[in-house]
């Protein structure tokens, strides 16, 4: 599931929450169940109609680890139709 709020019109908010579930056999057959959780929250401001500027906070917990994995992410992102 993912939400964008636009703030104003350079400026947007924008969430996103990942789930998903598998289910696997172990030894001796033992029937599993895993899960994978991602969070993500995001700011974006646009610089120019082509460029826009994002940082974002992302964490996971992966199928098979016990732990949350924090992130810091940031990008530049060049959007413009070619043809």
């Amino acid at each position: 599931m993912e939400a964008t709020q636009t703030i104003t019109p350079r400026l947007f908010g924008a969430i996103r929450v990942d789930e998903q579930w598998t289910r696997w056999s172990g030894a001796g057959d033992v029937r599993q169940r895993s899960s994978y959780h991602r969070f993500e929250t995001a700011v974006g401001f646009r610089l120019t109609p082509d460029i826009t500027l994002r940082a974002a906070f992302m964490t996971r917990k992966g199928y098979v680890v016990n732990f949350w994995d924090d992130q810091v992410l940031a990008s530049i992102v060049f959007a413009k139709k070619l043809l």
